[in-house]
């Protein structure tokens, strides 16, 4: 269980609950289903974009390793010339 804790990712998530919490208790509208459809719609087209330039890098790079594994020098036995 400490191991888990002391995941910084771990730790962030805690914090944005806690957050949340208190903004719910300070103002009972935070959570209710018109403003978590407000913050999904206005979150929707970054979500989609940030899908596509992931699949975009990962195109990239296994493009790059598949052309980095063709022209890679050969590695020649110098010794066999001595």
């Amino acid at each position: 269980m400490r191991s888990l804790l002391k995941k910084r990712e771990c730790v962030m998530f805690m914090m944005l609950i806690g957050i949340s919490l208190c903004i719910t208790i300070i103002t009972p509208t935070f959570i209710t289903p018109s403003n978590l459809l407000s913050i999904v719609m206005n979150n929707v087209i970054l979500a989609i974009m940030a899908m596509g330039m992931t699949l975009v890098i990962v195109t990239c790079f296994s493009s790059w390793y598949r052309l980095w594994n063709f022209i890679r020098p050969v590695k020649w036995n110098i010794d066999r010339w001595r």
